[in-house]
């Protein structure tokens, strides 16, 4: 493995968590039943509907669309 490819991935995983893409993100059925398990964060545990609560450290619609805004226009 080289840098670039382990910087990539480490990319790809922060920012789709951040954004909540389908897919990308760590919250999963199983990472919330480990919670629950491990007695971790309360405020994340299912409720009653079996619905996934949204974490804290994910972001609105218009803060997903500032985001992607700045990265439109920033040169690396």
């Amino acid at each position: 493995m080289d840098v670039m490819r382990i910087e990539k991935y480490i990319c790809d995983n922060v920012i789709g968590t951040l954004l909540n893409i389908e897919g990308k993100t760590r919250d999963s059925l199983k990472a919330q039943l480990d919670l629950v398990d491990l007695n971790l964060r309360p405020y994340l545990h299912l409720n009653d509907s079996e619905e996934i609560p949204i974490a804290c450290y994910t972001v609105s619609k218009k803060e997903k669309q500032v985001f992607c805004k700045v990265l439109s226009i920033t040169k690396f």
